[in-house]
């Protein structure tokens, strides 16, 4: 239900940003054609007023996807913390976690000493 939903907040997010796309400009284009037609002033302000615009929803578009990607990178590295965290520990022959547990060592090795099994299934000695 839960990837229904975000699949559906995604096609309406895509749509609204869509929308804004092409809205935008021609609002501010109708706007400028309104002031050149009250100024006298022929396109110019049209002209004006839609290129800014365009360049206007391109840098917030550019935000955006800037922070929706920040967002996107922050939950993928979330989520292999929680599975790293999860997965049990896989001891080789030969490593420092195995030879510190053999000769009594009172010091847990380091984290980065200790190689962790990506998926559960995946544990020394199971069979494949």
């Amino acid at each position: 239900m839960a990837d229904r939903r975000e699949l559906y907040d995604g096609f309406g997010d895509g749509m609204s940003r869509a929308f804004e796309l092409v809205a935008t400009p021609l609002i501010f284009g109708f706007l400028g054609h309104l002031a050149d037609g009250w100024l006298g002033t022929g396109p110019v302000l049209l002209a004006a007023a839609s290129v800014t615009s365009v360049v206007g929803i391109m840098y917030v578009t550019w935000v955006r996807y800037e922070a929706d990607m920040r967002r996107e990178e922050e939950a993928v590295a979330e989520r292999r913390r929680r599975r790293r965290a999860s997965a049990p520990l896989v001891v080789d022959a030969g490593s420092p976690a195995l030879e510190a547990a053999s000769a009594g060592a009172a010091e847990i090795p380091d984290a980065d000493e200790i190689e962790l099994a990506p998926w559960p299934w995946d544990v020394v000695g199971a069979r494949t």
